[in-house]
């Protein structure tokens, strides 16, 4: 009994002691080195500090995020953009054409014009404004869409009631002009290695006189003064294409976060 309670005694104090070991180094940089990806020629789950688990229950590594998968959910979010902007655009032109060819539409856009303009105001301006001042709200999901859809039929109907007074051939002159400046612009935004991202509160600063600019142009009719204020605002709007497209696609210039996507 003594020797049998002295050996369990010894194999007590040698499993103790063989298993009496460090705490382990689970250092990131030393898993990624001794990390053996040809064990048994299959590939093994890396798992260490930085894995976190999705809110599906799958796992996914911040490195692998932040090196791997970035670029693409980037150019994920730049088609996601440019197909909503190409149906916002395709919109507002399909309506001006109409105003500007389809003469029982354009009587009765001239005959309700100030009623619609109101609502073409109150339908884009006031969420822009807030938008400004709260850009959070753009952010929650499904308010962002009634907002997206607000700003897109006000400024559409705008643009018809502006469109509704003009002649055809004025009309597709602006329309290539326009078309051809913000092709240009964007494909400067991509290539150029300025950073334009700064100029946000100028940008904002600036709309505002414009927005009070418009609002003397309504008491002034002078073709110099709207030769002036059509000059600015071409010139504002295409520093602004540029910020916004310099701010989509990311890279060295300052971005959008994938929270805002």
């Amino acid at each position: 009994m003594a020797d049998t309670n002295g050996r369990n005694s010894i194999v007590g104090q040698n499993y103790g002691a063989a298993y009496n070991q460090g705490g382990y180094n689970y250092s990131q940089n030393k898993d990624k080195e001794n990390y053996d990806k040809s064990n048994s020629g299959q590939k093994g789950y890396y798992y260490d500090a930085r894995t976190n688990i999705t809110a599906n229950g799958g796992l996914y590594d911040e490195f692998s995020l932040n090196e791997f998968s970035s670029t693409k959910i980037r150019h994920g979010f730049i088609r996601k953009v440019y197909s909503i902007l190409s149906l916002q655009l395709l919109l507002t032109f399909g309506c001006a054409a109409l105003a500007v060819l389809y003469k029982p539409f354009n009587a009765f856009v001239l005959t309700y014009y100030s009623p619609l303009f109101i609502v073409g105001v109150l339908l884009s301006l006031p969420i822009m404004i807030a938008l400004a001042c709260a850009p959070h709200m753009a952010r929650k999901y499904p308010s962002n869409y009634f907002i997206l859809l607000s700003i897109t039929l006000g400024m559409s109907l705008i643009v018809t009631l502006a469109s509704a007074r003009t002649n055809s051939e004025i009309f597709f002159y602006a329309f290539g002009t326009t078309a051809v400046v913000v092709i240009g612009l964007t494909i400067f935004a991509f290539q150029t290695k300025w950073d334009f991202t700064g100029w946000y509160v100028f940008l904002f600063m600036a709309f505002l006189i414009l927005i009070v600019m418009g609002i003397i142009g309504i008491f002034v009719r002078s073709k110099a003064f709207n030769l002036v204020f059509a000059g600015i605002s071409a010139f504002i709007l295409s520093i602004s294409i540029i910020v916004d497209t310099q701010l989509i696609i990311g890279g060295k210039h300052k971005k959008y976060e994938f929270s805002e996507f």
